[in-house]
Order: structure tokens, then C-alpha cells, then sequence
């Protein structure tokens, strides 16, 4: 039997920082509002990349095989290892890593790496990690000059994956509706 990709990888966090949503004061100060719309725009981007790389494991793999499966379209391959779907670039620029045990979600380019796990997200530049606890107002509001500065990067690298990726589910003709 295949793996089972469970929504509650992107369910958690995003849970998380809507309750943190309705914690906030009326007016909260510009850069704490200024995270928690970073926050909750990467959730989404987090999000959108889960449902396809769902989509194009369920739709591309071949139940209880586990190894390297090419996809032929942009180097894109399929590597199913243990409780873990991964999906990466050849070129090592981009890899998604789906661990359906640990519901985590990581994405990774070559200098670049968020990653989703349970409340928590985080941030990977340079050897640095950022860990924000998102259901933490003051945990958002003591890292949030730090995340801001880092949230347009990791926008932009999300984005990106997500693209490359549709480019090649459409290439496919996988059915991957509403994503």
C-alpha cells in the first residue's frame, strides 16, 4: 500500500497562526502585522507546493515501490524513501521533502530552506536557522525585524518551486484541478 498524505501537514501550522491571528491587539504594531502577513502568505505558498506534490505522487506513482522514478519534464524526479516523498530538480536547485511520519514539509533551494512542522516554522540561510513559533505572538513579535528581512526571499523562492512544478504537471497531464 502506498503512503498516506495526510493535509494536516499544512493544516497544523496554518491553524496555528490563525489562532495567533485572534490573539492580536485591534492595532498591532507594523512590523509584528507586517510578519504575520509573511507568516500567513508562505503558509499558503506551503500549501499550494503540498497539494501538487500530493497530486503528483498519487498520480505518477506506482504503489508499494519505493526508489527514484523520473518524471520527464524539466529533470523533475519522484523519490519515494521510507515515510518520505521527495521531489527534486536533477541539477540539485530545488528539492520538496514530504515526510508523511513526521507531517513536515520542507523546501529547499540551494541557499534557501523553509520548512513546516507542526506550529513551527522555519527558516535556513546560510547555516542560520530561524525558528518561529507560530502560534507564539511573542515569539513572531521578538524574531519578526529578522523574518521580515527574510520573508521576501522565501516568497519569491516558494513561488518559483511552485511554478517549475505546475510547468511540469501540465507537461504530464496530470489532473491536478483547483491548484
Amino acid at each position: 500500500m502506498g503512503l498516506s498524505i495526510s493535509d494536516v501537514v499544512v493544516k497544523r501550522p496554518i491553524e496555528a497562526l490563525e489562532k495567533t491571528k485572534e490573539a492580536l491587539p485591534e492595532k498591532p504594531p507594523t512590523v509584528l502585522a507586517k510578519a504575520i502577513s509573511g507568516a500567513s502568505e508562505i503558509l499558503m505558498g506551503m500549501e499550494k507546493i503540498f497539494r501538487l506534490i500530493k497530486c503528483i505522487y498519487e498520480n505518477t506513482h506506482t504503489e508499494g515501490k519505493e526508489g527514484v522514478f523520473l518524471l520527464g519534464c524539466g529533470n523533475w524526479r519522484l523519490t519515494v524513501i521510507g515515510d518520505s516523498v521527495i521531489l527534486g530538480r536533477l541539477d540539485p536547485s530545488y528539492f520538496i521533502i514530504l515526510n508523511t511520519k513526521d507531517h513536515t514539509l520542507s523546501v529547499k533551494s540551494r541557499d534557501l530552506e523553509v520548512r513546516i512542522d507542526g506550529a513551527s516554522l522555519y527558516i535556513i540561510k546560510g547555516g542560520s536557522v530561524i525558528e518561529i513559533s507560530l502560534n507564539n505572538v511573542e515569539d513572531i513579535e521578538e524574531k519578526s525585524m529578522i523574518f521580515n528581512a527574510l520573508s521576501r526571499y522565501v516568497k519569491m523562492m516558494i513561488a518559483t518551486t511552485y511554478d517549475k512544478l505546475l510547468k511540469c504537471v501540465k507537461v504530464l497531464g496530470i489532473p491536478c484541478e483547483g491548484i
